[in-house]
């Protein structure tokens, strides 16, 4: 099966179509608005694996003719382009004209519902570190001694260089449904949280910055887990970054994002890029018994985890491992299977999990030091 993968020209496309390829799926069209870019990662694979069928095109999302033409024949289109904002629905219409299975690293508000008019594909939505990994590991703790969860707290901290993509849908957040301040409490609630400063956090960088937010997939994962009780931020420990998040209102959209770009490329000198997704969760086990536990993954980077795991999602549609239909891919996807892959590809460290809250954590952190 031919795997179209737009956005072949960046770092996440790059990330995903390497994985794509050791994972056995050798026939690929990669896509870029500049098909030179395109032959240069088209080159390396061909490097890497000699019998692979690897052939490049030039693609213009803006022309919905273009888009289609690209997808045409293909098995699956991989969106790993952005900005979202810019390219999810022309993606999704074309995978929709040609017929056939997406999978998107974001997941733009309304793109599910467009395959309404497709109800025998699937479209994999948020397939990336978040949305994507932010509900896989939630699920995946939930599975490990509850039988209901009433309660989440979720931590993620990426330490990483913003590209001006990245940039760019950091700081339109709130135009994919993204709401800051706001929790989860039977149903989404705004204002029920506050900006926290100089706070410590087991195993992270401190002292940090929380930015509380509900998304979309949070959201869509309360409900399915049948939450009371939601909360989940952003953890910022970089100062650079952090001044030019503050700073971003007053300045035009080209000003803000050249400024995230610049901050994070600071804070990174002489360190290495790393994410952080911390998980507590609260309920009953089988027997009725209040339970708490948490787990913790480590990553080396934002691009690497997201393309991963992108790539690891279109092998699932692939293998027909999933029902037809549009939605969270972390909703729809094994999280055991996930993670487990994620692993395999040195993207993550080993998922850990401990009993007791962050609390708790906090406390064994100090006695392992």
């Amino acid at each position: 099966m031919r795997v179209g993968l737009l956005g072949a020209s960046g770092e996440l496309g790059g990330v995903a179509a390497r994985v794509l390829l050791d994972g056995g799926l050798d026939t690929l069209r990669l896509g870029a608005r500049d098909r030179r870019r395109a032959e240069t990662l088209a080159a390396e694979l061909r490097r890497r694996a000699p019998g692979a069928r690897i052939e490049t095109r030039a693609v213009d999302l803006t022309e919905p003719a273009s888009a289609l033409a690209f997808a045409a024949d293909c098995g699956v289109l991989v969106n790993c382009a952005g900005p979202a904002r810019d390219t999810s629905r022309p993606a999704a219409l074309a995978a929709i004209a040609a017929g056939v299975d997406l999978v998107d690293a974001s997941a733009e508000p309304g793109i599910a519902a467009l395959f309404e008019r497709a109800p025998a594909r699937t479209a994999l939505l948020g397939a990336g570190l978040q949305p994507g990994l932010t509900g896989l590991l939630p699920r995946w703790l939930a599975g490990r001694g509850f039988a209901r969860v009433t309660r989440l707290r979720s931590y993620l901290r990426v330490f990483d260089r913003f590209t001006a993509t990245a940039a760019t849908d950091f700081l339109h957040a709130t135009d994919a449904g993204c709401l800051p301040l706001a929790a989860w409490r039977s149903g989404p609630r705004g204002g029920a949280l506050a900006r926290r400063s100089a706070v410590e956090l087991p195993f992270f960088d401190a002292p940090a910055t929380l930015l509380p937010y509900l998304d979309q997939e949070a959201m869509a994962l309360a409900g399915a887990l049948g939450l009371e009780h939601g909360d989940w931020f952003s953890v910022v420990s970089a100062p650079q970054v952090l001044d030019a998040f503050d700073r971003a209102p007053a300045l035009e959209p080209e000003a803000a994002r050249a400024a995230l770009e610049r901050a994070s490329a600071l804070d990174l000198l002489g360190r290495r890029p790393r994410i952080q997704l911390l998980v507590e969760l609260a309920g009953r086990d089988p027997a009725g018994r209040a339970l708490t536990r948490c787990a913790l993954v480590d990553g080396v980077g934002n691009a690497t985890v997201s393309g991963t795991l992108i790539a690891l999602a279109a092998q699932a549609v692939v293998a027909g491992a999933l029902t037809p239909g549009a939605g969270f891919a972390a909703l729809a996807l094994d999280p055991e299977a996930m993670l487990a892959g994620l692993r395999a590809q040195r993207a993550i460290e080993p998922p850990q999990w401990l009993d007791g809250g962050v609390e708790d954590l906090a406390v064994i952190e100090e006695g392992a030091l």
